[in-house]
């Protein structure tokens, strides 16, 4: 069963300044207790960029500023980390973060237009 559905966009990176949805496919949890999100990104993100053959279409999202979380984002936007790893479709709890590579800064939207927008608040 999916979970929530976010808006990501970033003010940091051109190549997530288009809007894309994230489903959440589940909550998974680092080795230091802190939560991330494996979501499904549409668009997925080209892949040859990162030395992959094909696009990727699942990344793992966790909250950028001490304090904050994501499960569940409660506060928007919500500023996280986008990373991928070889295996990010079945990571499994606990991962570590040096499994994972940081692709960029983004930030999570309740809805398609607050992303496309840039809305705080």
């Amino acid at each position: 069963m999916a979970g929530p559905t976010y808006f990501l966009s970033s003010l940091e990176s051109a190549r997530f300044a288009p809007v894309r949805s994230c489903v959440v496919r589940r909550v998974v949890h680092f080795d230091t207790g802190k939560e991330a999100l494996l979501v499904d990104v549409d668009p997925a993100v080209v892949g040859q960029d990162f030395g992959r053959s094909t696009d990727i279409s699942t990344v793992l999202l966790a909250a950028r500023h001490e304090g904050q979380g994501v499960d569940p984002v409660t506060e928007f936007p919500c500023f996280v980390h986008i990373a991928i790893s070889d295996d990010t479709g079945s990571a499994s709890t606990p991962i570590r973060a040096d499994d994972f590579q940081t692709i960029a800064w983004g930030e999570l939207y309740r809805t398609a237009e607050d992303a496309r927008h840039h809305r705080f608040g």
